[in-house]
This record gives C-alpha cells, sequence and structure tokens, in this order.
C-alpha cells in the first residue's frame, strides 16, 4: 500500500474542520482520509500546536505534498449527490418497466400450480 503525503495546509484545514465537526468519520470520509489519521491529526494539533502538524511525522520531517486530495466544496459534493440520486431513479424506473414487460411477455401456466410428476 502506498504511502499517502498530506500537505500542512490539507492538515490545518482538516483539524479546522474537526474541530466544529459534528461527525469525525463523516468529515473524514469527505476529505477522503482514514478517521483515525484525522483524531491523530487533532492530539497532535492540541499538543503541539499548529507547528505539530508541519513538523510530526517520520523523523520530524515536514509534510511532503505528493497526493494532496482537494478539500471537496460542499455544495459542489450536494449537487453531484443529487445527480447520482437523479441516476439512481433512472436506473430504477427502467428496471421497473423491463420486469414489467418480461412478466407480461411469460406465457401463463393456466395449471394448478402444482409441479409435474418425473414418474
Amino acid at each position: 500500500m502506498k504511502t499517502r503525503w498530506y500537505s500542512f495546509e490539507f492538515k490545518k484545514a482538516a483539524v479546522e474542520r474537526a474541530q466544529t465537526a459534528s461527525s469525525i468519520p463523516a468529515l473524514s470520509n469527505e476529505l477522503g482520509v482514514h478517521y483515525s489519521q484525522v483524531y491523530r491529526w487533532l492530539r497532535i494539533f492540541e499538543e503541539l500546536g499548529v507547528e505539530g502538524l508541519q513538523t510530526h511525522g517520520r523523523g520530524a520531517r515536514p509534510s511532503r505534498t505528493a497526493e494532496v486530495p482537494e478539500l471537496v466544496d460542499p455544495q459542489r459534493r450536494i449537487v453531484e449527490l443529487e445527480r447520482k440520486i437523479g441516476q439512481q431513479a433512472v436506473d430504477m424506473d427502467f428496471l421497473e418497466r423491463a420486469f414489467k414487460r418480461a412478466k407480461e411477455s411469460r406465457p401463463s401456466n393456466g395449471g394448478t400450480g402444482a409441479t409435474a410428476s418425473t414418474r
């Protein structure tokens, strides 16, 4: 598994949002970071302050910016989720009609409903 490095700005923004967030797991999901990482950053921030976020890590080296996930704009996220819900509604309507047509085109059994004997 590839180690991900987050910029100081990303960690600082995540900690600021986590301090007022109602749910750390929900926030971490939105940020694309495991919730334990957000809790770790909060602990470091409480113990060492802003400087701790900048220097804390293996060997106390500054954070790299190799893979920085983009902070999600809440309004853009809402639009994206509404689009997904709309697509799911279209898919459900299609499947509903397809099942209805399949049921209507099936030949009626006309029998009693019991299975035929194999003897």
